[in-house]
């Protein structure tokens, strides 16, 4: 992971983050292994979206499964140029044969991205530390760091 790389958590991400650890439990720990996996190596953790409209984020946006194909998905937003890393959403519930609606992540992906790059900072979080701290845990801690 290059030192200068961050993974800025916007304001409306946390609240999303927090009520599906609220209703979920059990998805904290392979949650968190995969918000250290796109800091790690955001271009190859997850699968580039290149079919979505908005020429601004196809390619950037990236998803990653929580928990194998059959559980909830996390979209990220990596730009290159900046090299932050942007969560947008989390599925509510686990993937099934339907997928979900585009304008649900999508619109957030937007705003977020909107917000990083009209300079609103004061909407976002830096989660770095945190991530690289729980990289430091032994993997048979149950109790993970929380930035709550």
């Amino acid at each position: 992971m290059k030192a200068s790389r961050r993974f800025l958590v916007h304001a409306e991400f946390r609240r999303q983050h927090e009520e599906i650890l609220q209703s979920n439990p059990q998805l904290r720990k392979p949650l968190y292994t995969q918000y250290r996996k796109a800091l790690a190596d955001p271009v190859r953790a997850g699968k580039a979206m290149h079919s979505i409209p908005g020429e601004e984020l196809r390619g950037k946006l990236h998803r990653l499964w929580i928990g194998g194909k059959k559980g909830y998905r996390l979209v990220y937003y990596f730009s290159t140029e900046l090299d932050i890393i942007l969560p947008a959403w989390i599925s509510p519930v686990p993937r099934t044969h339907l997928d979900y609606e585009k304008a649900d992540w999508l619109d957030c992906a937007d705003q977020y991205c909107s917000d990083l790059l009209e300079g609103n900072m004061d909407q976002f979080e830096d989660w770095t530390k945190l991530l690289l701290q729980i990289q430091n845990v032994h993997k048979t801690t149950k109790s993970l760091p929380s930035p709550i």
